[in-house]
């Protein structure tokens, strides 16, 4: 599962069948599937000084490299929680003034894909 073809999302179809001691294998189960919902990806560019207004660009896109709009990204860090929403072409920019050193964390979140989490550090 950790093959990058698996970011994509779909659907993945698996089955099991016991085998003992002696190598003698039982009867398979029967086939059960698990949807994946594709990852979002997240770069995160700019630079954060701490007192310092600082403008951190953010890029949103999908498993196929596809830009997604209306992705909900957040960012927490020291002094700061902010949340805006990726526009057409999958941007967003926040201006930040961290108030302390430490590390703001951006969150991507849309239904139907699995979030996404990046760190950036405040110098």
């Amino acid at each position: 599962m950790t093959s990058t073809s698996y970011t994509r999302g779909g659907t993945l179809y698996w089955r099991v069948a016991a085998v003992d001691e002696d190598r003698n294998q039982g009867d398979w189960t029967q086939i059960q599937q698990i949807r994946l919902q594709p990852q979002l990806r997240l770069t995160v560019s700019g630079l954060a000084r701490h007192k310092r207004r600082a403008t951190i660009n953010v890029r949103v896109v999908d498993g196929a490299n596809r830009l997604l709009k209306s992705v909900l990204v957040r960012v927490t860090g020291p002094g700061v929680k902010v949340s805006k929403r990726t526009n057409a072409v999958g941007r967003v920019t926040f201006k930040v003034k961290p108030k302390k050193r430490g590390k703001l964390v951006f969150s991507a979140t849309k239904a139907g894909y699995q979030p996404a989490y990046r760190a950036l550090k405040v110098r």
